[in-house]
C-alpha cells in the first residue's frame, strides 16, 4: 500500500455524521478505521523527513570516514618511507620532524583530536592532506578537525544512525503494511 491510497482509503470513508442509516456500531467502526488510516499516514509523514535528514548525516560521515581511511593509508604509506630516513645516523631534523608529524596523524586519525587534550592538535601531513582533499572547517568551527571525530567514533556513530535509520524505515514498512479493514461497509 502507498501513502497516497492510504489517504485516498481515508478520504472514500463515508461522514459517520451526515449518511443516514448508519448504525451505532458502524459509526464507531468508522470512526475507529479513519483513526487508524489517519495514525498510519501521520506516521509516515512524520518518519519520511527523519529519513532523509538521517540519510544526510549518513553520507556526510561516510566521507568523512573515506577520507579518513585515504589520509591513513597515505600516512602509513609516507611513514614507511620517511622512517628509514628519519632513523639512520645522515637522518635530517627536518626528516624527524615529518615522521613525529606523520605518527601524531595516523594518532589522531585513529583517536580523534580530543586524545591529545583541549589543544586541538594534529599532525601537520594530515592537515594539508585534508587541506589538499578540499576539507574545510565545518561551519562555525576554527579548524578542519573541530566538529569531527576519530575513524573508530565515525564508524561507530555511522552504524548508530543507520540502526535509528532502520528503525524508522520498519515504522514507515509497518505503516504502509495493508491490514484488514474492520469496518461494514455502509
Amino acid at each position: 500500500m502507498t501513502l497516497e491510497e492510504l489517504e485516498s482509503e481515508r478520504a472514500a470513508l463515508p461522514d459517520t455524521y451526515t449518511t443516514p442509516g448508519v448504525s451505532m456500531a458502524q459509526a464507531e467502526a468508522l470512526e475507529r478505521r479513519r483513526r487508524i488510516l489517519t495514525a498510519r499516514i501521520d506516521t509516515i509523514r512524520f518518519t519520511t523527513p527523519m529519513i532523509s535528514r538521517l540519510d544526510g548525516k549518513i553520507a556526510e560521515l561516510e566521507t568523512w570516514r573515506d577520507l579518513l581511511i585515504k589520509a591513513r593509508v597515505a600516512m602509513c604509506d609516507e611513514l614507511l618511507t620517511t622512517h628509514e630516513n628519519a632513523t639512520g645516523r645522515h637522518s635530517t631534523r627536518q626528516a624527524q620532524d615529518r615522521l613525529a608529524g606523520l605518527k601524531t596523524s595516523i594518532m589522531t586519525i585513529d583517536r580523534g583530536a580530543e586524545y591529545f587534550g583541549d589543544s586541538c592538535v594534529m599532525g601537520q601531513p594530515l592537515a594539508e592532506w585534508l587541506r589538499a582533499h578540499g576539507v574545510t572547517p565545518n561551519p562555525g568551527q576554527p579548524s578542519i578537525w573541530n566538529g569531527r571525530s576519530s575513524l573508530p567514533e565515525t564508524e561507530r556513530r555511522i552504524e548508530e544512525l543507520q540502526q535509528q535509520r532502520a528503525e524508522l524505515q520498519a515504522r514507515i514498512d509497518a505503516a504502509l503494511a495493508t491490514e484488514n479493514k474492520t469496518p461494514a461497509a455502509v
